[in-house]
């Protein structure tokens, strides 16, 4: 993955347990995480374009009813969230421990990792499938637990990997 986790002081600690309570545990929409910024501006034209067709993917007024993860600075030092196969690899691998570690009841609202089917995937698929409860499901919607050989035959264009942590 990326290089190890920095030395936070006890503030940056506290605040880094904040961000990810916030965005992963205590979300109040479910959180879709991308690969870059400009999936997100494609996924918004998306959803304005197919939201008559998809009504759960939209609010009253028309937005999406979930939040996208916005990659900054500070969550790329704080969280080690970035944009890139190297940060979701890294962040998948901890996911699991960083969310064991808060006493609150549950997440009521999923976190989705959406991911390229491309040369970057295979870099990501050892975590994927380290991860029990690994779900994957390809754009033109077939579901698989493990999925990982299925997904080589897919195009890139026209595939998408979602992964969803609850």
């Amino acid at each position: 993955g990326n290089n190890k986790a920095p030395l936070f002081s006890s503030r940056e600690k506290t605040f880094s347990r904040f961000l990810f309570y916030k965005n992963f545990y205590g979300n109040e929409k479910t959180t879709v995480v991308c690969e870059g910024k400009t999936d997100i501006i494609y996924l918004r034209c998306a959803i304005k374009s197919l939201h008559k067709s998809y009504p759960s993917l939209v609010d009253k007024d028309g937005l999406a009813n979930f939040e996208f993860f916005k990659y900054t600075r500070r969550t790329k030092y704080l969280l080690s969230l970035h944009g890139g196969t190297p940060y979701l690899s890294d962040f998948i691998k901890n996911y699991r421990e960083n969310h064991s570690s808060y006493q609150a009841p549950g997440p009521k609202q999923p976190t989705i990792i959406i991911l390229d089917n491309d040369d970057g995937l295979p870099k990501i698929i050892g975590s994927l499938q380290k991860e029990g409860q690994c779900r994957l499901v390809t754009s033109d919607g077939e579901t698989t637990l493990n999925g990982i050989s299925s997904l080589k035959n897919h195009s890139m264009y026209t595939s998408v990997v979602i992964y969803t942590f609850l």
